[in-house]
Protein backbone atom coordinates (compact mmCIF):
# COMPACT_ATOMS: atom_id res chain seq x y z
CA UNK A 1 0.00 0.00 0.00
CA UNK A 2 1.14 3.31 -0.98
CA UNK A 3 1.99 5.52 2.06
CA UNK A 4 1.58 8.92 0.03
CA UNK A 5 -1.16 10.71 0.30
CA UNK A 6 -4.04 11.26 -2.07
CA UNK A 7 -3.26 14.58 -3.10
CA UNK A 8 -6.53 16.67 -2.87
CA UNK A 9 -5.12 19.95 -3.07
CA UNK A 10 -2.77 19.70 -6.05
CA UNK A 11 -2.06 23.41 -6.72
CA UNK A 12 -1.47 24.29 -3.16
CA UNK A 13 0.79 21.50 -2.98
CA UNK A 14 2.94 22.13 -5.52
CA UNK A 15 2.99 25.80 -4.35
CA UNK A 16 4.10 25.12 -1.11
CA UNK A 17 6.74 22.81 -2.71
CA UNK A 18 8.27 25.23 -5.37
CA UNK A 19 8.31 27.66 -2.39
CA UNK A 20 9.78 25.31 -0.07
CA UNK A 21 12.83 24.42 -2.65
CA UNK A 22 13.56 28.36 -3.02
CA UNK A 23 13.93 28.84 0.63
CA UNK A 24 15.78 25.14 2.11
CA UNK A 25 17.44 26.89 5.66
CA UNK A 26 16.43 25.29 8.62
CA UNK A 27 17.44 28.43 10.77
CA UNK A 28 14.60 29.64 12.66
CA UNK A 29 15.71 33.31 10.20
CA UNK A 30 15.45 30.97 7.27
CA UNK A 31 12.01 29.92 8.67
CA UNK A 32 10.65 33.09 8.87
CA UNK A 33 11.71 34.13 5.01
CA UNK A 34 9.84 30.81 4.10
CA UNK A 35 6.68 31.53 6.22
CA UNK A 36 6.51 35.14 4.52
CA UNK A 37 6.84 34.07 1.00
CA UNK A 38 4.89 30.87 1.59
CA UNK A 39 2.22 33.48 3.04
CA UNK A 40 2.71 35.40 -0.27
CA UNK A 41 1.98 33.15 -2.78
CA UNK A 42 -0.43 31.68 -0.94
CA UNK A 43 -2.83 34.40 -0.21
CA UNK A 44 -3.15 34.92 -4.08
CA UNK A 45 -4.00 31.37 -4.75
CA UNK A 46 -6.56 31.57 -2.18
CA UNK A 47 -8.57 34.66 -3.36
CA UNK A 48 -8.69 32.55 -6.76
CA UNK A 49 -9.99 29.52 -5.30
CA UNK A 50 -12.52 30.93 -3.21
CA UNK A 51 -13.70 33.39 -6.47
CA UNK A 52 -14.00 29.85 -8.31
CA UNK A 53 -16.34 28.42 -5.85
CA UNK A 54 -17.90 31.11 -5.54
CA UNK A 55 -18.49 30.81 -9.27
CA UNK A 56 -19.49 27.43 -9.47
CA UNK A 57 -22.00 27.52 -6.99
CA UNK A 58 -23.79 29.58 -8.69
CA UNK A 59 -23.86 28.12 -11.93
CA UNK A 60 -25.04 25.19 -10.02
CA UNK A 61 -28.34 27.05 -8.36
CA UNK A 62 -31.33 28.36 -9.82
CA UNK A 63 -32.80 30.94 -8.55
CA UNK A 64 -36.43 30.89 -6.38
CA UNK A 65 -38.30 32.28 -9.39
CA UNK A 66 -37.21 29.28 -11.93
CA UNK A 67 -38.10 26.54 -9.34
CA UNK A 68 -41.29 28.18 -8.79
CA UNK A 69 -41.95 28.41 -12.70
CA UNK A 70 -40.81 24.90 -12.78
CA UNK A 71 -43.11 23.43 -10.16
CA UNK A 72 -45.58 25.12 -12.24
CA UNK A 73 -45.19 23.65 -15.34
CA UNK A 74 -44.82 20.17 -13.34
CA UNK A 75 -48.72 20.91 -12.24
CA UNK A 76 -49.86 22.09 -15.44
CA UNK A 77 -48.05 18.78 -17.08
CA UNK A 78 -49.47 16.77 -14.68
CA UNK A 79 -53.33 17.78 -14.96
CA UNK A 80 -53.09 17.46 -18.45
CA UNK A 81 -51.88 13.83 -17.97
CA UNK A 82 -54.47 13.12 -15.54
CA UNK A 83 -56.63 14.41 -18.69
CA UNK A 84 -55.61 12.74 -21.20
CA UNK A 85 -54.82 9.46 -19.55
CA UNK A 86 -56.23 8.99 -16.22
CA UNK A 87 -54.74 5.40 -15.33
CA UNK A 88 -50.78 6.77 -15.64
CA UNK A 89 -49.22 6.94 -12.18
CA UNK A 90 -46.99 9.89 -13.27
CA UNK A 91 -48.87 12.52 -12.16
CA UNK A 92 -48.99 11.01 -8.62
CA UNK A 93 -45.26 10.60 -8.39
CA UNK A 94 -44.42 14.05 -10.06
CA UNK A 95 -46.83 15.57 -6.88
CA UNK A 96 -44.73 13.45 -4.33
CA UNK A 97 -41.34 14.71 -5.97
CA UNK A 98 -43.03 18.62 -5.51
CA UNK A 99 -44.04 17.24 -2.02
CA UNK A 100 -40.16 16.35 -1.28
CA UNK A 101 -38.46 19.29 -3.33
CA UNK A 102 -40.91 21.75 -0.60
CA UNK A 103 -43.08 23.08 -3.90
CA UNK A 104 -46.77 23.24 -3.08
CA UNK A 105 -48.85 20.78 -5.09
CA UNK A 106 -51.33 22.98 -5.78
CA UNK A 107 -52.05 26.81 -6.29
CA UNK A 108 -55.18 28.78 -5.04
CA UNK A 109 -56.00 31.50 -6.68
CA UNK A 110 -55.78 35.11 -5.27
CA UNK A 111 -59.16 37.09 -5.25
Amino acid sequence: MDSKPIERTPRTDSLIESVMKLHPGHSKQSQNVYYEAVHQELAPLARKLELELEQSSVRNTISENQAKDMAAMIRRLSRALIKSSPGNDLPSQAMEFLKRVGQPTTVLREE
